[in-house]
């Protein structure tokens, strides 16, 4: 089971399995585009220096750049978790 938890600061959030914690971010360009970004990590170990997972498109809209990383996280962590 994938649990969600939103972050207020910063805007990240949160999704985490038994296995693996995932944290998404949203980030704005020079030019106006949002991407969104997953960093991905065991659970039983701290913060890493892995670089994260981008999203395979800039976004004019936030909010559609935080549904593509939501997506991503729950991917990689569904992948990790098998």
């Amino acid at each position: 089971m994938i649990e969600h938890v939103q972050k207020v600061i910063m805007d990240d959030f949160t999704f985490s399995t038994k296995t693996h914690f995932a944290r998404i971010r949203v980030m704005e360009s020079a030019h106006g585009a949002y991407r969104g970004y997953v960093y991905l990590r065991r659970t039983n170990e701290g913060p890493n220096d892995d670089p994260p997972y981008p999203t395979d498109f800039d976004r004019e809209r936030y909010d559609l750049a935080l549904e593509d990383a939501k997506i991503l996280a729950q991917r990689l962590l569904r992948e990790f978790e098998s």
